[in-house]
C-alpha cells in the first residue's frame, strides 16, 4: 500500500514538473532606448525636439483614448518651440490642458507662457496608436503608435511635472483609459485624462 502511494506521489510530481516546464512566461514589454525614442520623435514632430536625456522615465505608454490601441507620451525639450501663428502650419496639434483649466484655452497665446529656460521647459510628445479592433474592451494592441500614419499626434505644453506615471480611470461607457499622472513635488499632483474629444487636466481630489 505504501509503495503504491509513493508511486502515485512520484507520478504527480513528474506531471506537475512537465506542466510547469511547458508554460511560457508572458513576454516583458519592450524597452526603448533614447536613440529609438529620438527616431520616433523626429519622424512625428521634427528634429528640433529632443528626448529629455535627464528625465526618468523618458516615456510612458497606455491606452490614453480607450480605443484598444497602445499610445505613447515622450518627454521632450526644445529651446525654441513654435509659437503663436506658427502653430497653424504644424502637422500635429499643440495643446495646453493645464492653462485651459484656468481659462486660457488658446495655445497660440499660451505658447507665450513657455519658460525661456531650455532646461526647465519640458513637453509631452503624444502619439495615438491605430486600433486594429473596434472593441475597446480587448487588450490594447502593443506599440500601435508606431504605425506609419498614427491616429493623432499632440504636443502638450506648459504641463507642470517632475514625476510622470500612469493611472487607470473609468471613462465614458465604462471604458478603461490610461490617465497621465503628472506630479510636481511638494506643489501639486494631477491627472491628464482624455474625455473623448480632448485632454483635460484635473487636480487630484477634483471629480472628473
Amino acid at each position: 500500500m505504501q509503495s503504491r502511494v509513493r508511486i502515485l506521489l512520484a507520478l504527480a510530481v513528474l506531471c506537475a514538473s512537465a506542466f510547469a516546464g511547458a508554460q511560457t512566461p508572458p513576454a516583458a514589454p519592450p524597452r526603448y532606448s533614447s536613440a529609438q525614442l529620438q527616431q520616433i520623435v523626429d519622424r512625428n514632430f521634427g528634429d528640433t525636439y529632443k528626448v529629455a536625456a535627464r528625465f526618468t522615465p523618458q516615456y510612458i505608454t497606455g491606452d490614453f483614448d480607450g480605443d484598444g490601441a497602445e499610445d505613447i507620451a515622450i518627454v521632450v525639450t526644445n529651446p525654441d518651440p513654435p509659437k503663436g501663428a506658427e502653430l497653424a502650419a504644424l502637422p500635429y496639434a499643440v495643446i495646453d490642458p493645464y492653462d485651459e483649466y484656468f481659462g486660457y484655452g488658446n495655445p497660440r497665446i499660451t505658447t507665450g507662457f513657455i519658460s525661456a529656460d531650455p532646461t526647465a521647459a519640458r513637453f509631452l510628445a503624444i502619439i495615438f496608436g491605430v486600433a486594429s479592433s473596434s472593441d475597446p474592451q480587448k487588450p490594447a494592441v502593443a506599440a500601435a503608435w508606431q504605425a506609419a500614419q498614427p491616429k493623432a499626434r499632440f504636443l502638450m505644453i506648459n504641463l507642470p511635472f517632475d514625476r510622470l506615471a500612469t493611472s487607470t480611470v473609468l471613462g465614458k461607457k465604462g471604458v478603461h483609459l490610461t490617465a497621465i499622472s503628472a506630479d510636481e513635488s511638494d506643489i501639486m499632483s494631477a491627472l491628464v485624462v482624455w474625455n473623448g474629444k480632448k485632454f483635460r487636466w484635473i487636480p487630484n481630489g477634483i471629480d472628473q
